[in-house]
């Protein structure tokens, strides 16, 4: 039996959503650090302040 898979949407992904919202809070705290990767290890280490958890 073959079945087809649906077409890809973004919207019914989940990592998508949540790799933009990664890149949304990067880009807000970007100006407060000298480096990238101190962006990332902030929005990384305070990901469940930003998400209410």
């Amino acid at each position: 039996m073959l079945l087809f898979l649906p077409a890809y949407s973004t919207e019914f992904n989940p990592i998508e959503h949540t790799c933009a919202s990664l890149k949304r809070y990067i880009k807000r705290f970007r100006h407060k650090f000298d480096s990238v990767i101190e962006t990332i290890e902030y929005t990384f280490l305070n990901i469940g302040c930003f998400y209410g958890a």
